[in-house]
């Protein structure tokens, strides 16, 4: 009896432990197939991986190969990059300069600005000036045609004077010819002396002279046509006289 209960017992502990078995083989067999699954996961990434790599290594290479011309473009860029520094550097300094240059000219235009103002001022006084000129010399003008009218005038009247004088100096000569003839007086030793007759109604006519001295005091001149006058009535008065032979 106490054996059968021994050996329920033993089949007792054998049932539990067969349950707890199978637990743990239905968790072994859960663990299995999550393991299968991670693997299978595993795989697929490492699969990825590889592919992955793969492209990387042909990046990596090509960038290998890439690396040569990227460094002459490096260099040639860096090259480039110290010209343009240079470049602006120069830029810089001949902006200085320009800037200089600029102040410079402001000034000589300021300068020429103020000299143009002058200029302007001298301008409107020259201006001013010519404009007086021109008057005066249209005045000037208007005078020297009045004097050429004048002197026209004047030579024409001059004209007439030298037909007129001709006229006298012929009619002084006939007169000299005729005092000589009728007084035995040469006029022209006496030229510079004043002679005056004086007529009375019987015996010769008295005839007086002066010198140069006393014509300037006395203020006497003689009146040639007086003279001859007086001449031409001497002569008719000689030639009225009785006796006295007429002369044509």
């Amino acid at each position: 009896m106490r054996k059968r209960d021994a050996l329920g017992s033993q089949v007792g502990d054998l049932e539990t432990r067969e349950r707890d078995l199978q637990t743990r083989v239905t968790d072994l067999g859960a663990n299995l197939d999550n393991l299968r699954q991670q693997r299978d996961a595993a795989n697929t990434a490492l699969t990825e991986t590889k592919v992955s790599l793969a492209t990387e290594e042909q990046l990596c290479a090509s960038y290998r190969g890439q690396q040569r011309p990227l460094e002459q473009r490096i260099a040639e860029l860096v090259h480039l990059a110290t010209q343009r520094r240079n470049e602006i550097s120069s830029f810089l300094d001949r902006k200085t300069q320009a800037e200089g240059e600029m102040a410079e000219s402001r000034q000589k235009i300021e300068a020429l600005q103020h000299q143009r103002e002058q200029v302007n001022v001298q301008a409107a006084e020259i201006l001013s000036h010519k404009e007086t000129q021109e008057t005066a010399v249209a005045t000037a003008e208007e005078t020297l045609r009045e004097q050429r009218r004048t002197l026209t005038e004047s030579q024409q009247q001059r004209g007439t004077l030298e037909v007129e004088l001709a006229q006298k100096n012929m009619a002084a000569q006939n007169l000299r010819d005729r005092v000589r003839e009728k007084y035995q007086v040469n006029l022209d030793d006496i030229r510079s002396e004043c002679i005056t007759i004086t007529f009375a109604d019987e015996g010769p006519a008295r005839i007086q002279t002066l010198t140069p001295e006393e014509m300037a005091a006395s203020g006497a001149a003689t009146d040639w046509n007086q003279v001859a006058e007086q001449v031409g009535n001497l002569q008719k008065r000689l030639e009225n006289r009785p006796g006295q032979p007429r002369r044509d």
